[in-house]
Parts: C-alpha cells; sequence; structure tokens
C-alpha cells in the first residue's frame, strides 16, 4: 500500500516550522495547503509577512510565535536566501 502525499500531509501530528515565507517559502506553504496540510500545524517564522500569510493565522497558521510555543516539530524547512542565512540560522538553535 502507498501513502500519497496528500495523505501523509493531511496525517501529520507535529509542526512544520517554516522559516522565511517569502516567494520560495511561501509557494511551498502553498502547496502544502493545497495537499490537505492543515494550518495549525505549520509555524511561519517570517519578519515581513505578506498579507496572504498574516491571513492564513484565522486558521491556525502560528506566525512568528515566541521560539519557547515551538513543540513537537516534525521538521524545519529553511527557505531564505544564502546570504542571510549567517543571521538568521543561529537564531534557531533553541
Amino acid at each position: 500500500m502507498t501513502t500519497s502525499p496528500s495523505d501523509a500531509l493531511s496525517d501529520l501530528s507535529g509542526t512544520i516550522v517554516l522559516v522565511g515565507a517569502g516567494k520560495m517559502g511561501g509557494a511551498m506553504l502553498e502547496g502544502w495547503l493545497a495537499l490537505g496540510l492543515d494550518p495549525a500545524r505549520v509555524i511561519a517564522i517570517e519578519p515581513q509577512p505578506a498579507p496572504e500569510l498574516a491571513a492564513l493565522a484565522g486558521r491556525g497558521l502560528r506566525l512568528n510565535p515566541a521560539p519557547e510555543a515551538v513543540r513537537e516539530t516534525s521538521a524545519i524547512v529553511i527557505a531564505i536566501k544564502p546570504q542571510v542565512a549567517p543571521e538568521v540560522v543561529p537564531t534557531l538553535a533553541p
């Protein structure tokens, strides 16, 4: 028996932390949601959220929560430009 990507996303029990939800990260998030991922299973870290991203907070997405609020993380997806990585990545350690 095989599992389709949408089955895997709708059955996700943990949280995906998306670091960087600009063009690239936002496109990935859009695809995940289209495949059935519950927005409540996503934490987005984005210093300049687009209105579409901010609107997802009304559907359960956690936007820029305090670091201690991140629990039961299944995956961290880093979708930032390489030139900002030295500044952003160290903040993910906690």
